[in-house]
């Protein structure tokens, strides 16, 4: 009977040693390019848009290394209104913040410009800047969707 009590505790002994041991790390995002809550300028209280003016997007935009050195990515900007139809030239669309331009390849899409960032850079502030033309005041329920994608 000794001999069971012992080989049980000993069994404990090494159970509790071995879970004691283990280590975790925090998790990872697998995400290269994470862009973050956005903040908007007069849009909180816009209720439908005015030519010409001047409407930014404001995000930061945080970079994951993993083992490299450098990231490339694209923005892309999609345009969706619950009333109306988008039509090209609507909207004049720009970025700032990073080396990169905008271009629009059909009705309210814009994609950028090859963005390449080097570590040790681990953010930036990126903004949309959006302004309507005339065409777009018939335009209502409007959202800007903004994306880092690995390919254009």
């Amino acid at each position: 009977m000794l001999t069971i009590l012992g080989v049980v505790c000993l069994a404990s002994f090494m159970i509790a040693a071995f879970t004691w041991s283990s280590q975790n790390t925090a998790s990872k995002s697998p995400k290269e390019v994470i862009l973050g809550a956005p903040s908007v300028n007069e849009w909180n209280t816009a209720n439908y848009f005015e030519a010409n003016k001047v409407y930014t997007i404001t995000m930061p935009a945080t970079y994951n290394y993993h083992s490299g050195t450098t990231i490339t990515y694209y923005i892309g900007v999609v345009a969706t209104a619950g009333q109306g139809t988008i039509e090209v030239s609507d909207f004049a669309v720009t970025i700032s913040g990073v080396t990169a331009t905008l271009s629009e390849s059909s009705a309210g899409v814009w994609t950028s410009t090859l963005i390449t960032v080097n570590s040790p850079t681990t953010s930036d502030d990126i903004t949309i800047i959006i302004v309507p033309t005339n065409n777009a005041l018939d335009l209502g329920n409007v959202s800007f969707a903004i994306s880092a994608q690995t390919s254009a």
